[in-house]
């Protein structure tokens, strides 16, 4: 096994060794900065200070029992044809590992290796009507694995795996060009939590910082499908590097001013981003912030209606079929996002964020969509619709599932957090309550989140998430109404 990844490292290499040579900091500023993260706070400690560099650690171990209720008119899964489980249980153990490996002055040390690693334990049981026993599958995440090289203080190099989530929304990050979904199943759908828990990018990301700002090139090598004849070997090889299909590059300028934190992105794969992110911070209480993500073409794909029923008399002779097509790839769509964050004296905050998506459907493909969902439920398990050896409705309904990606199927969405650290007035208890809305239909999620912190370790967590709307909207369309978990996490 390590010889296959080291041979898919080995077809990179030359590209990230004539990177390194073209990246010499030819031009950025010489300041004293904090480069422990691809931030710009400056260094206030002097030259002469030597700290020492421990080594870091965190662990985490979480039971999560949870617990789901299908919804039984949704288009997505009519009559539960997905066979999806109710009850759940997963086992989690992480580490979270800093190592510092050269010293040196300053802060930061010039060499730090950096993992992240998660071990998933999954229980579920099966589903009678669909004849599917009840299953367990164990799975290892290795979601960042990088080093840190400070050639000087105002220089510092990434390469390896590694979560880059820049961007200033809660509910959304419009410029995170490298977004992925979490790989790690679970109930909560707050977006912090979903980012936090992703598997990253195999990446070079060369920085210079200065004062106030701050200039990076995040190159992303091109890994194609593995072709070994071992499936095994090949899944696992294409699972390491399902986000390196194509060479991406992705170009940063951060820089504060008139007291605004100010971001231009260019990205590139497969299709041309640009973007801009503002926030501003108005006194100790209140900030508002707004982002900006224009592309090139597309990958979400519409549904497209091939043919209308045809009757001979009361007789069905062909039934109307729905595909989904992709998009032209010459438009250009926009996605942005506005929002305000406010914290309170007792220290209550609230985020509030507008989010529209240009990607979205709009109200007649919205309808169309409803409309093939509708067909396709209703004939799906229909042995007259069998062309071949395929049902063309139960495909669609699959393609459907695939493609549907929740919270992000409309245009104008409205976002709202309230969070409280000291929930009854007591640092052992939080609670936090957040909802996203599609504004167009009124559908949409709910949630609830109360943890009790025992000790500075041990922490219990309840979790319950709520969706409603009518079948044909996005929220109903979704096959949940509730969901729910209570976790013990240990955490050293």
């Amino acid at each position: 096994m390590h010889k296959v990844v080291e041979k898919y490292f080995h077809s990179v290499s030359s590209k990230i060794l004539l990177l390194l040579f073209l990246s010499a900091p030819l031009w950025a500023k010489k300041q004293n900065v904090d480069t422990s993260s691809a931030t710009t706070t400056v260094d206030e400690t002097t030259e002469e200070e030597t700290p020492a560099f421990p080594l870091f650690w965190q662990i985490l171990l979480r039971e999560e029992p949870g617990y789901a209720v299908a919804r039984k008119d949704s288009l997505l899964n009519p009559d539960d044809f997905l066979g999806l489980p109710r009850v759940q249980n997963r086992v989690l153990a992480s580490v979270d590992l800093k190592l510092p490996i050269i010293g040196g002055g300053g802060i930061n040390p010039v060499l730090e290796l950096v993992v992240a690693d998660t071990f998933l334990y999954l229980q579920y049981e099966g589903h009678e009507s669909l004849a599917k026993p009840s299953l367990s599958h164990a799975q290892n995440f290795l979601k960042e694995a990088y080093l840190n090289f400070r050639p000087s203080s105002f220089w510092l190099l990434s390469l390896g795996r590694k979560n880059i989530t820049d961007g200033v929304g809660y509910s959304r990050n419009v410029v995170d060009f490298l977004a992925n979904p979490t790989t790690l199943p679970g109930f909560n759908l707050d977006n912090r939590v979903r980012i936090k828990n992703r598997e990253g990018t195999i990446l070079l990301r060369n920085e210079f910082l200065w004062k106030g700002g701050s200039f990076s090139y995040t190159y992303v090598p091109e890994f194609t499908q593995s072709n070994y004849s071992d499936a095994k070997v090949a899944t696992e090889i294409d699972r390491l590097t399902q986000f390196n299909r194509k060479d991406a590059h992705w170009v940063k300028l951060y820089e504060y001013v008139w007291g605004i934190d100010l971001s231009l992105h260019y990205f590139y794969r497969n299709r041309h981003n640009a973007g801009v992110t503002l926030a501003k911070v108005f006194g100790d209480a209140l900030e508002l912030h707004g982002e900006v993500r224009v592309q090139e073409g597309s990958a979400v794909q519409t549904v497209k209606q091939l043919n209308d029923d045809i009757y001979v008399g009361p007789t069905l002779v062909q039934g109307a079929l729905y595909t989904f097509e992709e998009r032209s790839s010459g438009k250009a769509y926009v996605r942005s996002l506005v929002g305000a964050q406010y914290t309170f004296e007792n220290k209550l905050n609230l985020s509030i964020e507008y989010y529209f998506n240009g990607e979205g459907y709009n109200a007649s493909q919205m309808n169309l969509f409803y409309n093939a969902l509708g067909v396709a439920g209703s004939r799906y398990d229909n042995s007259a619709f069998i062309f071949g050896t395929q049902n063309p409705y139960r495909l669609f309904l699959l393609a459907a599932n695939q493609n549907f990606a929740y919270l992000s199927l409309g245009m104008h969405y409205a976002f709202m957090r309230l969070y409280d650290p000291e929930l009854f007035g007591s640092n052992k208890w939080e609670g936090a309550l957040y909802t996203s809305v599609l504004v167009t239909d009124g559908s949409g999620l709910l949630a609830g989140e109360l943890t009790y912190k025992m000790n500075d370790y041990v922490s219990l967590q309840l979790l319950v998430n709520g969706f409603w709307g009518v079948p044909r909207s996005e929220g109903g369309a979704f096959y949940q109404t509730v969901s729910a978990l209570i976790a013990a996490e240990a955490q050293f």
